[in-house]
């Protein structure tokens, strides 16, 4: 099917003025640019407003710098956001000490209390990292 040019300057007009769209994430390479905003990787998550390039967030996870720049987008607090990226971080952290502690002891019971530990920690990451998500994806 051939378009014709008043066809294409309607598709060209709809994807312009969609909303919709205009939300939709561009992965290029190494970031993500979403409406006026670029997220990339350097150590942690940096987001850069678009055209000035000024760094107006970091995070610990890719998924709490998309939900930042969504709440940016609507103007809503981006507080609630930081915090639960800061609870995944700890909790990462945690369990990853918790792993080596578990692999490395000889103790019995100081295993099986890391091990509560390591679960417990998991638990509330993953919880975080679920409501990060219903974020997103409100």
């Amino acid at each position: 099917m051939k378009l014709n040019n008043k066809s294409l300057q309607n598709l060209q007009q709809l994807v312009e003025n969609s909303t919709a769209l205009q939300m939709l994430p561009i992965v290029d390479h190494d970031s993500v640019k979403i409406q006026n905003y670029e997220i990339f990787y350097d150590k942690q998550y940096k987001i850069r407003q678009l055209p000035s390039k000024n760094i107006i967030g970091l995070t610990y996870t890719k998924n709490a710098a998309i939900a930042f720049v969504k709440s940016k987008i609507a103007n809503r607090d981006t507080k609630e956001i930081l915090r639960l990226d800061r609870v995944i971080e700890k909790n990462q952290q945690d369990c990853n000490f918790y792993r080596y502690t578990i692999r490395k002891t000889k103790n019995k019971i100081k295993q099986s209390s890391t091990i509560a530990r390591y679960q417990l920690s998991e638990s509330i990451m993953q919880s975080a990292k679920d409501e990060l998500y219903n974020i997103i994806m409100d």
